[in-house]
């Protein structure tokens, strides 16, 4: 009878433990926290900043964790509040998410992980205090950073490329080719899937806006009723798109990236977004329900392609990119 005691106190005493470390090891971050700023841009740019597509790109907006930035024929520079500093060039799609981990049992240690996801595109990356552990993600790897700068480019069969200035590689996933990818012209990067979908989900969210406007100025008229049954028909089809391009992005990951962790945050992320498109399409109901007419989906299109702008020279500060010869990826973590 002890020895039963004993172990079963010894198994309570090792779940409690087990219990502990899990808990110890559950990300804790703010979405309110502000992750970095959009220094400056020309041209097209796209911001996705706390799950809305309505945000206007201007010099100093806050950016925030899961935040997108998407370039068509423009440039972006982001600054991050470590000193990290990202370039994007045309037709560039990142998303960055970032979250603080406390990690261990008897000394609880806690660290800033930083993802950037590019799925298109040419970025700059100069990374910013050491206490911060920065890795790139593409649909085709996964990159850890030490001390780094250089441009991560993706070519227009989706091939990665990477081009170290400062640094290197603390582990990889996958492969990748040293070097710089050449430019994808504007034509065929935005008929890809993930720029159609950051379009037409802008194109939603600034009609929402419009049909949000619109109602406003319609208080006390006739129209008041009908005004605002369109405005929430709108808002939800604007909350449909962005969650549908949600799961283009995810997918984008899923079907190829080496990762197994990666791929099961994608699967994660598909679920709810799918969550939230049952929702937006029962707000769209209920919307017509009280006298909204549904809108034509041609209403949300790709814009046409804009005149070239040039961009501004990157401005990182970073040493002449060195030959280098292909070798073998890092083994992987």
């Amino acid at each position: 009878m002890q020895s039963k005691g004993k172990n079963r106190k010894l198994i309570f005493g090792m779940c409690i433990t087990f219990l502990f470390v899990m808990l110890s090891s559950i990300p804790a971050f703010s979405a309110d926290e502000i992750m970095g700023r959009l220094s400056s841009f020309s041209g097209e740019v796209l911001i996705k900043s706390q799950g809305s597509w309505a945000v206007e790109p201007e010099a100093g907006l806050p950016l925030y964790s899961e935040d997108k930035v998407v370039t068509r024929i423009g440039s972006a520079t982001i600054t991050l509040t470590d000193g990290a500093v990202i370039e994007l060039k045309d037709n560039s799609n990142l998303r960055i998410e970032q979250r603080e981990e406390t990690r261990g049992f008897l000394r609880r240690i806690k660290t800033v992980e930083r993802k950037f996801r590019l799925l298109l595109g040419k970025m700059r990356f100069k990374t910013g205090t050491s206490s911060v552990n920065n890795t790139l993600e593409t649909p085709t790897m996964v990159c850890g950073l030490r001390g780094t700068a250089g441009t991560l480019s993706i070519g227009a069969d989706g091939q990665t490329y990477i081009q170290f200035s400062d640094g290197g590689p603390s582990y990889t996933i996958g492969e990748f080719i040293s070097g710089v990818a050449d430019d994808v012209p504007t034509e065929i990067a935005s008929m890809t899937d993930v720029q159609r979908a950051a379009f037409v989900a802008k194109a939603a969210a600034d009609q929402a806006k419009n049909a949000s406007a619109m109602a406003q100025d319609a208080t006390g008229t006739p129209e008041e009723q009908q005004a605002k049954a369109q405005a929430a028909y709108a808002a939800a089809k604007a909350a449909e798109l962005a969650a549908e391009e949600v799961k283009v992005q995810a997918s984008k990951i899923i079907e190829s990236n080496p990762d197994p962790d990666v791929v099961e945050q994608a699967n994660a992320a598909i679920a709810q977004a799918d969550i939230s498109v049952e929702e937006a399409l029962k707000a769209q109901q209920d919307a017509l329900n009280a006298g909204a007419l549904p809108v034509e989906p041609g209403t949300y299109r790709m814009p046409k392609v804009a005149p070239r702008v040039e961009p501004p020279g990157f401005e990182v500060p970073v040493e002449p990119e060195p030959d280098i010869e292909d070798t073998e990826p890092a083994s992987e973590v």
